[in-house]
């Protein structure tokens, strides 16, 4: 993820009009929506959210014969915390990561 994170603050970054400060960084990242990757299941977002989990599906990999084999593709991972289902809820509101 240390890659993922240094990606994220690229894009910010570059979207930045003028002076870079902490207030235009972080401004820049509150845009973040739609963030393609071939690693994450569904597109990355940040947004201006009370609290956030974008990352809210997961991909299971196992091994076979050596080599990293997919278990089972991208899934939704089961809404036990109610903030799941309420990311869910602000995902589809705000477009945060469709497709």
């Amino acid at each position: 993820m240390g890659y993922m994170d240094a990606k994220f603050a690229t894009i910010a970054l570059l979207r930045i009009k003028g002076p870079i400060t902490a207030k235009s960084y972080n401004n820049s990242v509150r845009t973040l929506k739609n963030i393609h990757t071939d690693i994450l299941c569904k597109p990355w977002y940040v947004g201006n959210l009370p609290y956030h989990i974008p990352n809210n599906y997961d991909v299971t990999v196992t091994y076979d014969k050596g080599k990293v084999v997919v278990k089972d593709k991208c899934f939704a991972i089961a809404p036990v915390d109610k903030s799941i289902a309420q990311t869910r809820k602000w995902e589809k509101k705000y477009k945060l990561n469709t497709h």
